[in-house]
């Protein structure tokens, strides 16, 4: 915010990068459920962008809103993620991710 030059309790823009294929979790049902409340706790716009960051295979949740507000709910999708990679060997827990292989 200091570096857009954005004052104190004026609404900003605040990116989160996130793999793809951890993005498709955060689309399915329990994912967006996740975003949404946190988006209502934090009285911020979280939206998952649809395209791909140029070059990459990175999606990116936008959050905008007001400096503290927005940090907050950074810090609670890092939480979602976190909380998905850590269900990754539970296929049920992932809504649109694939359980690691298992070797044969």
């Amino acid at each position: 915010y200091q570096w857009l030059e954005i004052s104190e309790g004026r609404p900003g823009i605040f990116v989160v990068v996130v793999p793809a294929s951890s993005a498709a979790a955060l689309q399915g049902s329990e994912g967006a459920a996740a975003l949404e409340a946190i988006a209502e706790d934090t009285g911020v716009e979280v939206v998952l962008e649809e395209e791909l960051i140029g070059g990459t295979d990175d999606l990116p949740p936008r959050i905008e809103g007001a400096l503290g507000p927005t940090v907050a709910a950074a810090g609670r999708v890092g939480d979602l993620l976190q909380a998905l990679a850590d269900a990754a060997g539970d296929a049920s827990a992932l809504p649109g991710l694939s359980p690691p292989a298992t070797p044969p």
